[in-house]
């Protein structure tokens, strides 16, 4: 079966449309949700310069994604945190992170990077999420 990709109403837009924000594949269902950024729908920053703004923005759009799926928080089994400061994230933002998944905390890995795709974006997170 080939995969299905979506891009919800409810995230904002890939600039140039050039990746799906949700990519379906058969096996339980698993769900590959693109890099998560502190954008709100209409392609606006949240939270410039504001760690904890940009956590909760990002985890905001990983919450639309899975309910545009179905699917929940304990759904997620793996997680890729990318930030460019570690030091913040460590005391600003890895609370309200992983705050998110309550009982069910996923595999995850997380990296110091140079800079993202925008340089005022402090943090980036990708999830792959299994259901059914």
């Amino acid at each position: 079966m080939p995969h299905q990709r979506l891009n919800p109403d409810t995230l904002y837009r890939a600039a140039g449309d050039v990746y799906s924000q949700i990519v379906r594949s058969e096996a339980g269902t698993q769900w590959h949700i693109a890099g998560m950024v502190p954008l709100d729908r209409n392609r606006q920053l949240v939270g410039e310069d504001d760690m904890a703004a940009q956590v909760r923005q990002v985890m905001h759009n990983v919450r639309l994604a899975l309910d545009a799926v179905g699917a929940g928080p304990e759904h997620i089994v793996r997680i890729h945190i990318y930030t460019t400061d570690m030091d913040r994230f460590m005391t600003q933002g890895r609370e309200l992170l992983y705050g998110f998944f309550g009982d069910a905390p996923p595999a995850s890995t997380l990296l110091g990077v140079a800079r993202l795709a925008d340089a005022r974006y402090l943090v980036e997170v990708e999830v792959t999420a299994v259901s059914g």
